[in-house]
């Protein structure tokens, strides 16, 4: 099987960035497709990323792209990837407008899409004033009014995180709060309210969110709230080709992005919980590193064959 790139790489943002960049620098030829669909598209701001702080995230993209096209091992196509059908030795793949081509090993980059509940100013306010990382988006809001969507250990372990940017905590469970005895007297010594009732709308002056109304019609001033929502993969790509998902909802891999699939990667928020730029690199550099390995020692022991 003839190959026009060593890799594909589906998705451009860090994580499918960076594999490209690793690809590159070990001298392999890359095609990265990208339909320009960014999941941090609402985001202002991106942080905690080493000489970045604060950038826009379409402007990171920018800059990023512009230090790979330093290298002429990389291509760059505007378009969807349609299908990937395994052959002989790698993979057929087809694309929303151009003609199929032919690759060794392939990295998943594609992310993952947020499925808003059907509530009044959720969507509007998700990646503002609604923001599903505290690391990411909360200090933002350090001593402001905050809440937190949720219930259980998970809650549990937010609110304890909240509780270092703010003193006025609230937690809306949406139902019959799911809190052992003993969390629920921590909660009730750090002055953390419970509110059960089904949230009924965000209400908001421009992107600012300033009062939580509840169905049971309680309003609660808040002005940041902490709130993951349900998500997919963006792409059924992964899942045509046979690679499993955890109980999570992730797709199962290993530390080096290696699905369960020989010679399918996935890297970034399709894989990783923590969703993160700089959590996502880092799965990108892990697997374009190993994938390249397996190009090389494939290569090496073709040409011994010769």
């Amino acid at each position: 099987m003839k190959f026009d790139f060593d890799a594909l790489v589906v998705g451009g943002g860090p994580a499918g960035l960076q594999a490209a960049m690793i690809f590159a620098r070990a001298g392999r030829k890359v095609l990265v497709c990208d339909d320009d669909r960014p999941r941090n598209a609402p985001t202002a701001h991106m942080h905690y990323f080493p000489t970045r702080e604060g950038i826009e995230p379409a402007e990171f993209r920018r800059i990023f792209r512009a230090d790979l096209a330093l290298y002429p091992e990389v291509s760059f196509r505007n378009e969807t990837v349609l299908d990937i059908a395994r052959g002989a030795g790698g993979f057929t793949v087809t694309l929303s407008k151009t003609s199929p081509i032919t690759v060794r090993k392939v990295i998943l980059a594609m992310g993952v899409r947020d499925i808003m509940p059907d509530i009044p100013g959720a969507k509007e306010l998700f990646g503002k004033s609604l923001f599903h990382c505290p690391f990411c988006h909360g200090y933002e809001f350090k001593g402001k009014a905050l809440g937190l969507v949720g219930t259980g250990d998970h809650a549990f372990i937010m609110a304890s995180i909240l509780k270092g940017l703010t003193d006025d905590l609230a937690i809306f469970t949406e139902s019959v709060a799911e809190f052992t005895p003993e969390q629920r007297e921590a909660l009730r010594r750090q002055s953390i309210s419970i509110y059960e009732s089904p949230i009924a709308s965000y209400e908001h002056k421009g992107l600012a969110l300033h009062t939580v109304k509840l169905e049971d019609g309680q309003r609660i001033a808040r002005e940041g709230v902490l709130f993951r929502p349900r998500q997919e993969p963006k792409s059924d790509l992964a899942k045509n080709l046979g690679c499993r998902m955890t109980e999570l909802g992730f797709y199962e891999v290993g530390p080096d992005g290696r699905s369960t699939e020989q010679g399918i990667y996935i890297v970034g928020d399709a894989a990783d919980m923590r969703q993160s730029a700089i959590t996502a690199v880092f799965t990108g550099t892990m697997a374009a590193v190993t994938a390249n390995m397996e190009i090389a020692r494939e290569i090496m022991m073709d040409s011994t064959l010769d």
